[in-house]
């Protein structure tokens, strides 16, 4: 009489988890397709409607596009006392190389998803589970939503998106020196950190992402190991204001220098409401819809998708 091998109770729990991830997978993919096909119908907007126009500008003056950038990032520097040599080159650049809507609008989004994909991949060097990880990613996801008319998704030559890369790329080698002691890992990060820097202002704080990936990873002695990326942004930081002091800025300029603590709280508070779901129909609603019942009805089905995938996200991460 033959018997049947009893089953390994360690196969199934795996092949079970396995089965969860993949269906997460699927679902956060299909969340992207859903909140971001949209940005594949709208124009130019934002800093687009003029940078879009780059290569007749130029022709029109008889000057080339390097020199445009030169010129603009020389006026920005007397003017609001920045240094955006490096920004300026993709805004002007990128529109030099992809004059066209569409082909834009998908770099657009195909930069999101490389976002996505880069945080899943950092998450998982820092020993985050993998459904954890695509938790995370989706919950990432429902706070990427379209405003115009200045849109960091719609507008500004993909500085954001280019931006948020190198960041997480420099977090992720950072994080691969920790784990393999490699060299060239902490030199890359580095390097991608600074041009970070370069590119614009709000890189300036996250200098402490790597002091806590260093304490996660090897407790809180490690934490020296950050010390380099804290000096980069020190510097920058102190280089911004020095600049605004030494520099006669335009009177109009947005960009004088303001130390006062509660404005810095305030701007905070906004940003972090500013990152939930329909926000802005909670704070807009009755100005652009009469009441904030009839901005529900306006608002595409697919903005309703972020409040199911927050609730989920609670139960799926005890898995």
């Amino acid at each position: 009489m033959s018997t049947q091998p009893a089953a390994d109770p360690g196969n199934e729990s795996r092949s079970d988890e396995r089965r969860v991830v993949a269906v997460t997978a699927w679902l956060v993919l299909a969340l992207t397709a859903a909140l971001l096909t949209p940005l594949m119908m709208t124009p130019f907007l934002g800093d687009d409607t003029y940078d879009s126009v780059v290569l007749g500008l130029t022709a029109d003056a008889g000057e080339s596009v390097l020199k445009l950038i030169l010129d603009v990032s020389g006026q920005g520097f007397h003017q609001d006392g920045r240094i955006e040599l490096v920004a300026l080159a993709q805004y002007f650049g990128i529109f030099a190389v992809v004059p066209n809507l569409l082909a834009y609008k998908a770099l657009q989004v195909a930069f999101v998803l490389l976002n996505l994909g880069t945080l899943y991949l950092f998450l998982r060097s820092i020993r985050v589970a993998r459904l954890t990880s695509l938790v995370m990613v989706a919950l990432v996801l429902t706070t990427l939503q379209i405003r115009v008319y200045h849109d960091p998704l719609l507008g500004f030559s993909l500085l954001y998106p280019v931006m948020l890369e190198l960041n997480l790329l420099s977090f992720l080698l950072f994080a691969k020196y920790l784990d393999t002691q490699r060299m060239n890992a902490i030199a890359w990060s580095a390097v991608l950190f600074i041009l970070a820097l370069f590119y614009y202002e709000t890189s300036y704080p996250l200098s402490i992402v790597h002091v806590l990936i260093a304490v996660r990873m090897r407790g809180w002695s490690a934490w020296r190991t950050a010390t380099p990326f804290v000096v980069f942004s020190a510097v920058f930081f102190a280089t911004a204001l020095v600049i605004r002091r030494v520099v006669h800025m335009a009177p109009g300029s947005t960009y004088h220098l303001g130390l006062d603590p509660s404005l810095y709280l305030a701007t905070l508070a906004k940003q972090l409401v500013a990152a939930v779901p329909l926000s802005y129909t909670l704070n807009l609603g009755p100005e652009l819809f009469g009441s904030w019942w009839q901005a529900y009805d306006y608002a595409p089905w697919f903005t309703l998708l972020p409040i199911a995938i927050l609730g989920t996200a609670a139960l799926a991460l005890p898995l």
